[in-house]
């Protein structure tokens, strides 16, 4: 699988998980799972086809609720790989994502909004019935 190293995750600069070793955040998949690769597949580069078991490994991390504003979400880490990987270089991650978190808009709208989608289908419906009668 490979080892990590060098995590980090920062909301505007401030060190999420308090600033600690991320690792303790590692989640791998409950059991083993089997993918199938296609003939040419882009992860075997081709090299190999067929059924492989698999786990799924992950480091996560998830954020309480945002207040309206601007944001920015930076995370990443390197990944040595090891067994049959054992040789490629580092898989490096340094990912920014620049989030807009706007206000909910009140259920009152959104019933507006979904009566005003709704009226002229109920319309032709009820019109395609009295041309019908």
């Amino acid at each position: 699988m490979g080892v990590g190293s060098a995590f980090y995750a920062r909301l505007n600069g401030n060190n999420l998980a308090g600033g600690g070793d991320l690792n303790n955040w590692e989640q791998l998949s409950p059991t083993i799972f089997v993918m199938n690769f296609p003939p040419g597949g882009i992860f075997t580069g081709g090299d190999y086809t067929g059924p492989i078991d698999s786990v799924q490994r992950g480091w996560w991390l998830m954020l309480s609720p945002l207040a309206v504003g601007n944001y920015t979400l930076q995370f990443g880490g390197t990944a040595t790989p090891s067994g049959f990987y054992n040789g490629s270089p580092p898989n490096v991650q340094n990912i920014t994502y620049n989030l807009r978190v706007v206000p909910e808009p009140p259920a009152l709208t959104l019933g507006l909004i979904a009566s005003a989608c709704a009226a002229p289908v109920l319309f032709f419906r009820v019109r395609a019935r009295t041309r019908r009668s």
